[in-house]
């Protein structure tokens, strides 16, 4: 029998690259998608041989969505994780550039719809997973194209999971909470300025009160490989950070 097959967004750092690390450990094939070969590749390097797979796709632009399935393994796609996101640029909504605007929109939220979509044909009795974020309801000042994008991507899985309902693909999506990546290192390199903010993830950060990637990336596996799938489907956003919800991923893995 063939190994099952993952996708994953966003697999040079972060949530991507710990996911994409906890699908191989299980045995699935994981083809890991992100701009930067170099990051890509030390994904793949902390993996056994052969169990993921590298594709360079600038998921800014759209004329490089359709071209990533013809690049896939062939056979049937198991799980799709998107996990890829750009902060976008740090200024007020009145100084956001048209440009600007639409970089972070085409990675965030237009990539997740149109790559699924071209996906489809391959994705018979597949998972889909989109990773959104609290900031989908939190208007954070000089970070409004990644929060209107976060807004955006959960109404895009909300209307794909009614939309592909009939096709036997589910749907589901997490809010992970406040996780420590590269993306958090650079909102706390901001000054006061740029991100009035910054003070508050800093203090998370010196507290201790980030949550590490992998255990978002162990949490993402379970969800994928274990959790029921009428369940998973139902459930409109896991929250990493929800008691109940924990609660079934620890009584799946005691240790």
């Amino acid at each position: 029998m063939s190994k099952k097959l993952a996708i994953v967004t966003g697999g040079g750092s972060g949530i991507g690259r710990h996911t994409a690390l906890a699908l191989a450990n299980q045995d699935i094939h994981v083809v890991i998608i992100g701009r930067n070969l170099e990051k890509l590749e030390e994904t793949q390097s902390q993996a056994l041989e052969g169990t993921i797979t590298t594709l360079v796709a600038d998921l800014s632009k759209p004329e490089q969505w359709t071209g990533i399935s013809d690049q896939l393994p062939e056979g049937k796609i198991d799980f799709l994780v998107h996990n890829a996101a750009t902060l976008g640029p740090f200024c007020n909504m009145s100084d956001l550039t048209l440009e600007q605007w639409r970089e972070t929109i085409a990675v965030n939220a237009e990539a997740p719809l149109f790559l699924t979509q071209s996906l489809l044909p391959k994705l018979s009795e597949g998972r889909v997973l989109f990773v959104t974020s609290g900031a989908a309801d939190i208007p954070l000042n000089h970070l409004g194209g990644y929060c209107c994008s976060k807004a955006l991507l959960r109404m895009v899985k909300r209307m794909m999971a009614v939309d592909i309902f009939n096709k036997d693909i589910v749907c589901s999506a997490i809010s992970p909470g406040v996780v420590d990546t590269n993306m958090q290192s650079d909102l706390r390199e901001q000054t006061n300025h740029d991100f009035p903010a910054v003070g508050v993830f800093k203090q998370l950060a010196e507290n201790g009160k980030l949550i590490h990637p992998d255990t978002v990336a162990n949490y993402i596996a379970w969800l994928l490989l274990k959790a029921d799938r009428v369940l998973y489907a139902a459930t409109d956003e896991w929250n990493f950070e929800l008691d109940e919800h924990l609660a079934m991923w620890k009584n799946d893995n005691p240790d």
